[in-house]
């Protein structure tokens, strides 16, 4: 039977059906049968994105990192508004390989299609410094261990923009802490630095398992911690998290896009507001927030029925425009 006959034969529903299932069999870490699954939605429509994607997280999941790039180059042309995930999956894939180059080049081919802004993406710029870096590893670890540290790399560190600030911190993280602590400690301490490179500072030391405390100033807020044990940047917010993503949970079926941006959105702001606690307002606040932003992130027009999302979710107008404002604040 060709594909064509296979396209009569389809039942209306059946695709997204099929959809449903692979989704949740990725959600239930039954990795082989969503693989299946979404290979079988693809007999049918070649072309469909959320198929094609979920392939392509079931295949990582399973470790097959091969069939992951080996299916990018055809694949990612065709997966619309699912382009930059994908490319996420296809990265992340290299990585596990340890083929930087490879990577170097997919994420410049990206950018250079318009696909993907480096000056915009924080994830993706952090990705080609890694790549970037690993390059030139080879003559990087012949150095000594004691080599010291360029002072214009401390300068951009602590007086230059947010870009110096980020380019610097991704070279001086490949030194020995003992020689770089005193200028992280210093930009920790300076509430004029960028919220988002302090975050990967405290990342680092974290990783590092520092046990010295260090003072930390963000946001207009100030404390002093020891790194080694502060919590993973992705489930910091615990149950606020799960509280704000079970409201907004009705969407993730009807509009799959729009909830992927949701997360996003508050990604992006764990990276800001980290280690410190999530503004205090009610769970619907932020899924009203979250919500709303994610609207205006994909250019839908919000100044006539805001007030009606507010309402949707039982939220605080005020509460959700000062989350609003946040969001706007800290815009990438």
């Amino acid at each position: 039977m060709n594909e064509e006959e296979q396209k009569v034969i389809v039942f209306p529903g059946t695709v997204q059906r099929l959809i449903e299932n692979g989704l949740n069999d990725l959600k239930g870490g039954q990795f082989e049968k969503s693989l299946h699954t979404f290979q079988e939605v693809i007999q049918f429509e070649p072309d469909h994105q959320e198929a094609i994607y979920g392939k392509w997280v079931s295949l990582l999941k399973l470790e097959r990192h091969n069939d992951v790039i080996q299916d990018a180059y055809e694949g990612l042309p065709r997966l619309g508004h699912l382009y930059r995930d994908g490319l996420m999956i296809v990265a992340t894939a290299l990585v596990e390989q340890s083929r930087w180059q490879e990577l170097a080049d997919l994420i410049n081919d990206a950018a250079d299609g318009n696909h993907i802004q480096l000056n915009d993406d924080l994830e993706f710029r952090a990705l080609l410094e890694e790549a970037n870096r690993h390059k030139e590893a080879p003559a990087i670890e012949m150095e000594e261990e004691t080599r010291p540290v360029p002072t214009d790399l401390t300068r951009s560190l602590r007086f230059g923009s947010a870009e110096e600030q980020w380019s610097a911190f991704q070279q001086l993280k490949t030194y020995p802490l003992v020689v770089v602590i005193d200028t992280f400690d210093d930009v920790l301490q300076d509430k004029d630095r960028s919220p988002v490179v302090k975050s990967l500072i405290l990342l680092h030391l974290k990783d590092e398992e520092m046990e010295t405390p260090v003072f930390v100033t963000k946001n207009e807020k100030e404390t002093t911690i020891v790194p080694k044990t502060l919590p993973a940047l992705e489930n910091y917010a615990g149950d606020a998290q799960t509280e704000i993503f079970s409201a907004l949970a009705p969407i993730e079926s009807d509009n799959p896009h729009l909830y992927e941006t949701c997360r996003h959105v508050w990604d992006w702001m764990a990276v800001i507001l980290y280690p410190f606690e999530y503004e205090r307002v009610s769970s619907m606040d932020w899924a009203a927030a979250l919500h709303i932003e994610a609207l205006r992130y994909v250019g839908e027009d919000l100044d006539t029925y805001t007030g009606e999302w507010v309402e949707y979710y039982g939220a605080s107008q005020v509460n959700v425009n000062e989350l609003l404002l946040m969001f706007k604040h800290y815009e990438r």
